[in-house]
């Protein structure tokens, strides 16, 4: 029944509701091992679609290596290739990528061997390679090898080993994955090899020319060393001569200065010295030219010599002259030949070796000189002081210089003489004798020289002759000057002067001035100068008179003396003589109080002067400070002096007045001298009282 009447219907639409079909759209899940490859399954399951609707899903993910399990299997997307999406409730899900390795690969990774040539530097290789089993496409070996080798010491099996932390890779750059989990690795160290370096020490060869001496080149070339090292090398080979060529220059040692011997190959080679003659030396040989005093015996000189051209250091001629000359006569130019045969030759001994062949070369004879002897013949030079009557000779001949050869010589006559002061030559003259030829002598003569001697021009005497009786003062002594020329020449204005004596005249002088000038005196004349002397009261006193002239020869003086004891002796005396000088007045006698006049006469009658004299005469009161005073009386000389006395009674009882005059005085000795006193009496007239 529709009872709708019933309801105010207010209509609401209802709603037919088709809910979506849940399906699910799966992504595959899937699981792999590792190849080295990337994995991917984009298979997927849908559930839940009705009849013929449809669904194609997306599915992305991709797995390479087990590091990166498990990964998503997205399902990226879908879309209804048949039926109305609407219609369903869509649920998708991913799948999952898994990856194990699997079965591990065994590999064997062996480093890197090499070799090369020593050259200095390190030889290094890092590489290394998988020798044994494979990788799987994609992987690869990370791994270094560490080895260094530079000298070839350093060579060794194995020597290049893999450093640790070596692994297999897959990938690039940061991306790549270490695989190394899917192999079982053996690692095996390569080796480094340092082959010794080819290097030659090879001598120098070398060409030389001939000039006398050992010529050597230790040079050497060293070819292949590496840097700074450096051989020494020792190199042997002389060559001196032409016929020695070729020589070998041995490389004889040598050692490494710098670097190791080891890192080289060393191969040595001989050099080779040779030697020519090259250009020619002209020279000249002379054989020696010599010469000699005669002396009986032959010259010769062997001796040849290089006189022009020079020889090579070293070498030395082999030559000889063959000249012989004996006497002055022999001499000739060129008398000294060289023999044939002579030779350029260099070394000692066996070793001389003959090298003429470098040499062009001119003969040249010598000359030897046979000179004349000198031969100085000298008489004997000879002195004495000269001696009356009594001249000089010598007679003996020396011979000097180069003197006479033996059994060779001369006689001599020796004529020189010498009598006076002077000298001459000792005059000779010679004969040869027997066999002593004069052409091989040049003979000088020497006159020796005899000379007599003295430091006196002239022989001067004086003389005096005796006499009987003593010289009394004032006597005239006489003397003789006898003057000898002793020179052996001419004297001029030879004069005598005695200051002590008077020169009188006589024969081969003259006299001015109290000298006597002899003008000419020929050697040997004698003159005889005349002189005599007072006698003096110095002579008295001395009780002998020495005189001494002096005779002069230009520059030279002369004293020649004479004496005589025969003299007075010394006598001082003095005599008082008193004489009444005036008259009585009668004529007789003297009366009292007259006076009295007196002179007293002093004398000397001695023969030396007095001095110091006092007079006296007490009767006349001439004493004390009256006295009379004479200071000096010589020999023979008086003195007079006046007095009077003034008669007294006591004279006239007396019956004379007597009157004493005396004296004192010295004599030049200072002594008292004997006085003979004056004594006078005068008569007085008689006593008258």
């Amino acid at each position: 029944v529709d009872v709708t009447a019933k309801y105010t219907i207010t209509a609401v639409a209802g709603t037919l509701t088709i809910n979506p079909k849940a399906v699910t759209v799966t992504a595959k899940s899937d699981a792999f091992t590792y190849d080295g490859q990337a994995h991917s399954n984009d298979g997927y399951d849908v559930v839940g679609l009705v009849g013929n609707d449809a669904i194609s899903a997306v599915v992305t993910g991709s797995i390479t290596y087990v590091d990166e399990s498990p990964v998503t299997n997205e399902l990226v997307s879908y879309a209804f290739t048949t039926g109305t999406p609407g219609n369903y409730s869509v649920t998708t899900y991913d799948g999952e990528l898994t990856m194990t390795y699997g079965t591990e690969i065994a590999i064997t990774i062996t480093a890197a061997s090499q070799s090369k040539t020593y050259d200095g530097s390190a030889l290094t290789n890092s590489g290394v390679t998988v020798t044994s089993g494979e990788l799987i496409a994609g992987d690869y070996l990370v791994a270094t090898a560490t080895g260094s080798a530079t000298n070839v010491a350093d060579t060794a099996e194995g020597n290049n080993p893999i450093a640790e932390g070596y692994r297999i890779m897959n990938g690039e750059g940061d991306a790549a994955v270490d695989v190394t989990a899917k192999y079982t690795i053996t690692a095996v160290a390569g080796t480094l090899t340092i082959n010794p370096k080819a290097v030659t020490v090879t001598a120098k060869s070398d060409a030389f020319t001939y000039d006398g001496q050992a010529h050597s080149n230790d040079g050497y070339d060293v070819v292949g060393l590496v840097g700074n090292d450096a051989i020494s090398a020792v190199v042997t080979g002389s060559i001196t001569y032409v016929d020695e060529s070729p020589v070998t220059n041995e490389l004889v040692s040598y050692a490494f200065t710098t670097g190791t011997p080891g890192n080289y190959s060393v191969t040595t080679y001989d050099g080779e010295l040779t030697m020519t003659y090259g250009t020619e030396i002209a020279i000249t040989i002379t054989a020696a030219s010599q010469s000699k005093t005669y002396d009986g015996s032959a010259l010769t000189n062997s001796g040849v010599t290089v006189t022009s051209g020079e020889l090579i250091a070293g070498d030395y001629l082999v030559a000889t002259a063959t000249g012989s000359a004996t006497n002055v006569a022999d001499t000739a130019e060129g008398n000294n030949p060289i023999a044939e045969g002579y030779r350029i030759m260099n070394g000692e001994g066996d070793a001389a070796v003959d090298v003429t062949a470098k040499y062009t070369i001119t003969a040249v004879a010598g000359t030897l000189t046979i000179t004349k002897r000198l031969v100085t013949l000298t008489s004997a030079s000879d002195t004495k002081p000269y001696e009356e009557n009594n001249p000089l000779t010598n007679g003996t001949v020396t011979v000097s210089g180069e003197g006479f050869v033996e059994d060779e010589g001369a006689t001599y006559n020796v004529t020189g003489i010498q009598t006076y002061i002077g000298s001459s030559a000792n005059e000779f003259t010679y004969t040869l004798n027997e066999g002593t030829e004069a052409e091989n002598y040049a003979i000088e003569t020497v006159f020796g020289l005899l000379a007599v001697t003295g430091d006196k021009p002239v022989q001067p005497e004086k003389t005096t002759p005796e006499v009987e009786s003593d010289y009394a003062l004032g006597d005239k002594i006489p003397f003789d000057i006898k003057v000898k020329n002793i020179m052996d020449e001419e004297l001029t204005n030879v004069t005598v002067t005695d200051s002590t004596a008077e020169i009188l005249n006589g024969d081969g002088y003259t006299v001015a001035g109290n000298v006597a000038t002899i003008a000419s005196m020929q050697p040997g004349e004698v003159v005889v100068v005349k002189a005599q002397h007072t006698v003096t009261e110095e002579d008295i006193l001395k009780e002998t008179y020495g005189n001494t002239a002096t005779v002069t020869v230009g520059d030279v003086e002369m004293d020649v003396s004479a004496s005589t004891d025969d003299i007075d002796d010394p006598n001082g005396h003095l005599t008082i003589e008193k004489t009444t000088t005036s008259k009585p007045a009668n004529g007789k006698t003297y009366a009292l109080g007259e006076t009295i006049a007196y002179e007293i006469v002093v004398t000397n009658d001695g023969n030396l002067t007095i001095t110091d004299i006092t007079v006296t005469d007490e009767l006349t009161g001439n004493i004390g400070d009256k006295a009379w005073k004479i200071d000096k009386l010589e020999p023979g000389k008086s003195k007079s002096f006046d007095a009077s006395y003034v008669v007294t009674e006591a004279d006239i009882l007396a019956g004379k007045v007597v009157n004493e005059a005396t004296a004192s005085g010295t004599d030049p000795e200072k002594h008292e001298v004997p006085v003979e006193p004056g004594k006078k009496e005068d008569p007085t007239e008689p006593k008258n009282g």
